[in-house]
């Protein structure tokens, strides 16, 4: 019997060691791991749970999160299409899912999973963002031969990114196999720390530490430089005991500060942390103006647009002055990283606003006091997966980004060829007023084929943009019901050079002589040779004007009047502006408009609009100014 009960109890002991080590044990482990970041540690145990229990659809949902986080998108895709096909899956999760769609470049699905999230959120903006991004994915790479694009040499690190311009080569931040007790546990490789290689002849040199007193026992990188090389600002780990313990916040989360160093008799000195610093959140990723007072990086700091933020400090003179948000043009309700400022340009990577997938590189423009709207730089300095430190070198022709794009962080050089683009940055605003009109349908076409490329409609601010690519023949159109079409023709063949190009829609408001009749408006100058009413070639242009008003506006009735000059007699001017009203009537109707739609007036000289009356001594071009062609509309 003793023997019995022996036995029994180690059975019940080698359950109990089987069960603590089961499919639960091993989620609960890993779910320990994740709070802590300590990710790589975190997938090891997700995957012992699901190996033990492939229904333990929790383990597989937090293996796909683990994965996002490790920048492992091809394995955080394959995870999450397995716990949505279990039927546990949450909204977020189809969220996540679809940006791991996206960074497979398999667009198409990524919106199916897109609109299905966007039926129970429909006022996520970020969600919209990702979908407007899918349905014109093919806009973004249309253009694949803009750069010419190689790899940097890995030398022996992991991974590298930030490059940054220094002496005769690079500065970049880098990642290595860890060696010894310095290592990261979101990874389990070593912390980052900051590296220089020259280059000489179009070879890189031996890399090699920028500064035995930079890197650390922690994470240091990315690092920017005034343009003398006398300043520089890096990101560093928040630490204490000079760099000796990690410094954590109340959420046992360690941030990163920013700190400031001079370069005084052939060494970097001085490290000290900057003002606005703090433990409850993070500040990285800088970069300083040329002449060093101008600093922008990016924050997660209290009152932001969103995840991370850019800002802006300048410095006083005597330090740096409290940090000013870039505004809701530049940020968005996700993540702003890694700005580089380039005169009056700011490249920040962004993936809030549309980008191609993860991480895409943008550029605003200040101007009038404000950051302009950012631009894609498209595929392929853009790729599915996260783009991001991009600097210029040698104008805008040539310069370096990062990128994952191969499975881990990777700069990349790039030489921009010339491209013949044009970008259209429009706005479409009342002619009257001047007020600005939203939700106007503005439509790219081929002006060949007449296919439609693009169809969008202004924002609240009436903004819209295009960008029109070389060798081709382009017509813009704008239509906003009351209001006339306004169109724009624009040809890139034989475009060797990159143009912008500001477009201003001017409409006009559709307005009856029911509703206001004294409302007239007036053709641009139509000449005729004197004592003739036929059409000249030269207002024939001009009549075609009239003639694309009327068929872009279907509905349009118009009545036309004709106006002379004081010279001559009254009688004879009021017959011969009936003559040439009629005429315009003709050639509108020769040239397919309804006769219905059309009536004629002539006004003689009735209707003067200046002083030159009869007898008065007038200058040639004030009698043209009284021989003009105005209509009316009578039925809309």
């Amino acid at each position: 019997m003793r023997k019995y009960f022996i036995n029994t109890a180690l059975f019940f002991l080698l359950v109990m060691i089987l069960v603590s080590c089961g499919s639960g044990y091993f989620l609960q482990s890993g779910d320990s791991d994740f709070d802590n970041l300590h990710y790589a540690d975190a997938i090891e145990n997700y995957k012992k749970a699901v190996e033990k229990d492939e229904n333990n659809f929790e383990a597989v949902k937090m293996l796909a999160k683990s994965y996002q986080m490790t920048h492992n998108y091809a394995q955080a895709k394959e995870h999450y299409a397995q716990y949505i096909a279990s039927g546990n899956a949450a909204p977020e999760d189809k969220l996540n899912y679809a940006k791991m769609l996206m960074a497979a470049d398999d667009h198409a699905n990524a919106e199916l999973q897109l609109r299905e999230y966007l039926q129970t959120n429909t006022s996520d903006k970020v969600a919209q963002a990702l979908l407007e991004a899918c349905q014109f994915i093919e806009f973004f790479k249309e253009d694949t031969a803009l750069y010419k694009i190689e790899k940097l040499p890995i030398f022996t690190n992991v991974s590298m990114f930030s490059p940054t311009p220094y002496k005769d080569g690079l500065v970049y931040t880098a990642e290595r196999i860890s060696e010894g007790a310095a290592q990261n546990p979101w990874t389990n490789n070593s912390y980052y720390d900051i590296y220089y290689s020259a280059k000489s002849e179009g070879s890189w040199g031996t890399q090699i530490p920028l500064d035995s007193k930079i890197n650390g026992k922690y994470h240091e990188g990315p690092i920017s430089f005034n343009e003398d090389g006398t300043k520089a600002i890096f990101t560093r780990s928040y630490n204490t005991n000079d760099n000796r313990k990690m410094g954590k916040d109340e959420d046992d989360y360690n941030n990163l500060f920013l700190y400031e160093m001079s370069y005084i008799e052939g060494e970097w000195t001085n490290i000290k942390s900057l003002p606005f610093n703090n433990e409850s959140y993070s500040c990285m990723h800088p970069s300083l103006s040329p002449d060093g007072q101008m600093l922008f990086f990016a924050s997660d700091m209290p009152g932001g647009m969103g995840k991370n933020d850019i800002y802006i400090s300048t410095h006083n003179g005597l330090q740096w002055t409290n940090p000013v948000n870039l505004g809701d043009e530049v940020n968005s309700l996700e993540d702003e990283v890694f700005p580089v400022i380039r005169g009056d340009e700011l490249y920040f990577a962004s993936n809030g606003h549309p980008s191609i997938g993860g991480l895409d590189i943008f550029k605003s423009r200040f101007e009038d006091d404000n950051w302009k709207k950012p631009k894609n730089l498209n595929y392929p300095i853009n790729s599915t997966s996260d783009d991001f430190s991009m600097i210029l070198e040698r104008g805008d022709t040539s310069g370096y980004f990062s990128s994952n794009r191969e499975g881990v962080d990777r700069i990349y050089e790039f030489v921009k060829k010339p491209s013949g683009r044009v970008y259209i940055d429009g706005v479409a605003r009342a002619e009257e007023t001047g007020e600005t009109l939203s939700n106007v349908k503005v439509t790219l076409k081929n002006n060949v084929t007449g296919e439609v490329i693009r169809e969008i409609v202004t924002d609240e601010d009436g903004k819209f943009e295009f960008v029109l690519l070389p060798e081709r023949i382009y017509r813009i159109d704008g239509q906003k019901e009351g209001f006339f079409r306004e169109s724009y023709e624009r040809s890139t063949i034989n475009q060797y050079f990159d143009e912008e190009v500001e477009l201003l829609f001017s409409m006009a408001e559709i307005v009856t002589i029911d509703e206001d009749p004294l409302k007239r408006y007036s053709l641009n100058k139509i000449y005729y040779d004197l004592d003739d009413y036929s059409i000249r070639p030269d207002a024939a242009l001009e009549l075609d004007k009239l003639v694309n008003i009327l068929k872009e506006n279907e509905t349009l009735h118009i009545k036309i009047f004709s106006h002379t000059d004081s010279r001559g007699d009254d009688e004879y001017n009021m017959n011969l502006s009936d003559r040439r009203a009629n005429s315009v009537v003709e050639y509108l109707s020769r040239n397919g408009i309804e006769k219905n739609r059309l009536e004629f007036q002539g006004m003689g000289e009735s209707q003067l609009i200046n002083e030159c009356v009869n007898g008065a001594d007038c200058s040639d071009e004030k009698h043209e100014e009284n021989r003009r062609t105005e209509f009316v509309v009578t039925k809309y």
